[in-house]
Parts: structure tokens; sequence; C-alpha cells
């Protein structure tokens, strides 16, 4: 048949636009498992949603995966199901939730000058 549920999803690393995650493989049901699909949730989608991810395929074999093109300072759940030739099987448990992190100015503030009279005012 197709494959049980992957193990619970761990978020490993979190930043402004991706999320490493892992997780422990699905029983294969005697059908080994081709590939997984991860998928997210947050307050503005609409139910589980997959995401585009590195690796683009996530094979059978593989038990992590990076989440891209998140969006930042949002609140993510994350959940992976497995495929087999016979078919996709049930979720795994969500992840716990988290917010990715806030995006960062992609230049230093320009009003910011080191020029100044008397040493003690930068602080």
């Amino acid at each position: 048949g197709p494959p049980g549920p992957p193990g619970i999803v761990i978020v490993e690393e979190i930043t402004e636009n991706t999320a490493t995650l892992s997780w422990s493989p699905a029983a294969d049901n005697h059908s080994p498992i081709s590939s997984y699909n991860l998928q997210a949730r947050s307050p503005f989608s609409l139910g589980w949603q997959t995401v585009k991810t590195i690796p683009e395929i996530i094979t059978g074999d593989m038990e992590s995966a990076m989440a891209v093109d998140l969006n930042p300072w949002v609140e993510y759940e994350f959940r992976v199901v497995a495929t087999n030739p016979i078919g996709t099987g049930d979720p795994s448990t969500p992840s716990r939730m988290i917010r990715t992190n806030e995006a960062v100015p992609k230049t230093a503030p320009t009003n910011v000058s080191g020029r100044s009279g008397r040493r003690h005012e930068l602080v």
C-alpha cells in the first residue's frame, strides 16, 4: 500500500525566508518510498500548501530538506508526505509552529557616520 506517515518534522534552523527541516522515514509498506513532499501552513495560506525546497526533488532516501521562498516574520508549521509507486501516504505530525526571522535591511543606514568631534558621543 501507500507509505505510512513520516515521523514528526523537526525544525533545525530558521532564517528570514528558509527553514531547514528533518524527519524520520515513513514505513514504506513493502514498496520503496520514491519521494517526500514538504508542505507548510501559515495564517495567510489556505490550508496546507506544497513549498519549494532545496533540493527541488526530495528523494525517498532523504530525511531532511530546506524550505525556501518563505516570508519573513510569519508563523509556519511544516509537515511531510511520503509517496511510493502505490500512492501518497498520510502526512506526518506537523512541526511545532515557528516564526521566520525578521527581514534585515540589505544595506546599512546611510545617515550613520563615525566621524564625531567628541569620541564619547558614540555609544
